[in-house]
């Protein structure tokens, strides 16, 4: 009998031990009230690996990177001409053979808003993008942020412990041209929906490795002679205009920071009404102020190449 009531004590310690995530996530299904208007999303995941905090950050921010995805949507006249969009796709695409290129970076920006409203359109959790605080794959290194491998987008433990603002709570605080300054929730969430191959996009989505003029990874080697992961508001400008002021970098289309930066800077410029495209280290009269500081205030992301596209340089 002693016996007996010792298995039972111990019994749902080890239940506890051995049932998967997948089946206890299944305990806090009805346990929130699931945005209705986030049909895009499966929280099946985030219901069982995220706090109450967590979720309510998510909810919000993924409501509100669908403005900042469609802030320049659609397409205004004359946006080639506007000095943001050079700096972040280049020159040329008014008409001829990149008119298509031209699309191609505003329909990816509709795709990317639309998707947490209503997947890809089809039915299923494999048409939804699944959310998760749980680094199930132990991709989350030091200042990596998040990651997306196929229809799981992961938050690590640094996006949540900097503190960084929502977007509308940002836009109603101090206007500032440092653009690098504006790293939002909904910023670092377009980013990775921009890796979500099942949105739809065209081609794979990543982050772009190329040398680049005065860009280096390492003090030990001269800026430009190593390729560097694409991050930050500089090197995407870089990127931009690799080929020249008059030749557009089609690498650019493929690379997520591109689309983020860019439609950051566009949100908060029309917001304040003033142009927000600048690094913090120009506003500053320099061109940097360190020759091999991190990209992006030394935050990182990792896509679902993550072995090629981790940013590695020391801090």
């Amino acid at each position: 009998m002693q016996l007996k009531v010792l298995c039972l004590a111990f019994a749902p310690a080890v239940l506890s031990a051995i049932i998967p995530d997948s089946i206890r996530a299944l305990q806090f299904a009805h346990s929130i009230d699931r945005p209705s208007d986030l049909q895009g999303i499966n929280w099946f995941y985030a219901e069982a690996e995220c706090d109450s905090r967590q979720r309510d950050t998510l909810f919000r921010g993924f409501k509100d990177v669908i403005q900042l995805a469609y802030t320049a949507l659609p397409a205004p006249r004359g946006i080639g001409d506007n000095p943001i969009f050079k700096d972040f796709w280049g020159y040329g695409y008014h008409s001829g053979p990149l008119q298509n290129r031209f699309n191609t970076i505003f329909n990816n920006l509709g795709k990317a808003g639309r998707f947490p409203s209503y997947g890809n359109g089809g039915k299923g959790e494999t048409n939804q993008l699944n959310v998760r605080c749980k680094d199930y794959l132990s991709r989350c290194k030091s200042r990596i942020l998040a990651y997306v491998s196929g229809n799981n987008m992961v938050l690590c433990p640094d996006f949540w412990s900097f503190g960084f603002p929502h977007l509308k709570d940002r836009v109603k605080g101090k206007p500032t041209r440092a653009l690098d300054r504006l790293i939002t929730i909904e910023h670092i969430l377009l980013h990775e929906l921009m890796h979500v191959d099942n949105a739809g996009f065209l081609e794979h989505i990543t982050d772009i490795r190329t040398t680049l003029v005065g860009e280096s990874d390492s003090a030990e080697i001269p800026g430009g002679i190593t390729a560097v992961v694409v991050y930050g508001v500089q090197r995407c400008k870089k990127l931009a205009k690799k080929k020249g002021e008059e030749t557009p970098n089609l690498q650019t289309l493929m690379n997520a920071d591109n689309y983020a930066w860019f439609s950051s800077a566009y949100y908060f410029s029309k917001a304040w009404d003033i142009t927000v495209n600048e690094p913090e280290s120009y506003i500053e009269g320099s061109v940097t102020g360190n020759p091999y500081a991190p990209p992006n205030r030394g935050f990182k992301y990792a896509d679902n190449d993550f072995g090629e596209a981790e940013w590695t340089a020391g801090l």
